[in-house]
Parts: structure tokens; sequence; C-alpha cells
């Protein structure tokens, strides 16, 4: 038997609970409470199926091979973090009671963390409606970012621009820096990352960059690959 999740619930978990609250609300809809008996497992160590598991009443033992090495109760500290969240699973989960669990996709969870931690960061077209490089400047005049600049700022900041060459691999923007300068890549192509709680690898974004682009850096939300 499954039921729908309660927003409190969800909120108690973590790193749900730094979502947003318009995020939050959209999670609480695709996330069904479902029961576990005594004995029953919930996953097995070697596991690879993309899911993050929380229990919320009931209690869980985690074992390796035949040895019991934890025991997660609902509404402890200890539940408030993910079961085995690494794959391939390093331990299989064995309800030691009567348990009810929720199980997230991760790939969802860490989509919405990501917009929920970037939503300050700007990347935008500067590739003018002729399809031409060769004058970005007037077309970055013409982005958001530069209309309640007044003129006197702009030709100041025109002037302190400076031309940076990177090579491929190198890093631009290294997320969890502090923020420094304002980036405009003019050619080449990028490759935009952000880690997230759940994966540590990063989540590459669908930004490939082959025109000029605008790109903050907004205290390094980012890490971006020439």
């Amino acid at each position: 038997m499954t039921k729908q999740i309660e927003i409190g619930q969800l909120k108690a978990l973590s790193p749900i609970d730094s979502l947003k609250k318009d995020n939050l609300h959209a999670l609480v809809k695709k996330t069904k409470v479902k029961d576990a008996q005594t004995g029953e497992t919930l996953f097995r160590e070697g596991d690879s199926d993309k899911r993050t598991v929380y229990v919320l009443n009931g209690t869980v033992e985690l074992r390796e091979g035949e040895k019991a090495v934890a025991k997660i109760a609902g509404g402890t500290d200890g539940a408030r973090n993910p079961l085995s969240p690494k794959l391939p699973r390093r331990h299989t989960a064995i309800a030691i009671s009567a348990v009810e669990y929720v199980t997230i996709d991760s790939d969802l969870l860490d989509v919405m963390l990501t917009w929920d931690q970037t939503g300050s960061y700007e990347v935008s077209e500067l590739r003018g409606e002729s399809g031409s490089n060769d004058d970005w400047m007037t077309t970055l005049l013409q982005t958001k970012a530069f209309h309640k600049i007044p003129p006197a700022n702009i030709q100041a900041i025109f002037l302190r621009l400076q031309r940076t060459p990177f090579r491929a691999g190198e890093v631009v923007i290294k997320q969890g820096d502090e923020g420094d300068y304002f980036y405009i890549i003019v050619s080449g192509k990028c490759v935009v990352t952000r880690e997230t709680p759940l994966n540590r690898d990063g989540i590459q974004g669908v930004v490939k960059i082959n025109s000029p682009l605008l790109s903050e850096n907004a205290g390094g939300q980012k890490h971006i690959v020439g």
C-alpha cells in the first residue's frame, strides 16, 4: 500500500530541506510513502538503481555481507539522510520492524537541487540575428545585464576588459570559489557542470558554447571548463 507523502515529512529530510517552496511542492506530488514488513529488503548491496531512499517510520538494518553495520530508525537524526546513497550500494537494507519509507528518483532530485542553487547564475546568447560574431560588443550592450548601467559606467567597463585565452580542459570558473569577474566568452566551446549533494561528479549542463556567451560568476555557482 502507498500513500502521498506530506510536505512536513519531506522538509525533515536532507538535502531536500534546502529546496524552495515551488520545487518542494512539486516533489510532494511525485513522492509516495511505501510499506515494508519485517524481514523485507529495501535494496541490496551492489544495486545501481538511481533511487534515493529515506526511512520515515520503523527501523532498517544496514548490512555489509552478513554483518550488520547500522540501524536507522525513522524520526532520528540518522534518518534525515538517504540510506546508503553511493552507487553501487555498499549495503543491503532490511526492515527489522514494520517500516514506512520513500524512494525518490535521484536524477530528478539532483535537477531540482541544481535549479534552486543556480537561480542567480546568468547564461545568455550574444549572437545577433545576423549570426555574425564580429560585433559582439554591440550585441552585449543589448543584453538585460547592461540595460540599467549608466553609459559612463559602461564605457569604464569596456576600458577595463581584458582578453584571456584558455586552453582546452582549463577551468574558467570553479564551483565554490568567490565571485570575482564578469565573463564574456567570445569564441570557443565550454561545458558547464555543477556538483550537488547527491552527485559529486557534477551534473553537466545543456550549455555547450559555440558562439559568444555572457556568463557571470555569481559566487562560484558553476564549474566551467573550456
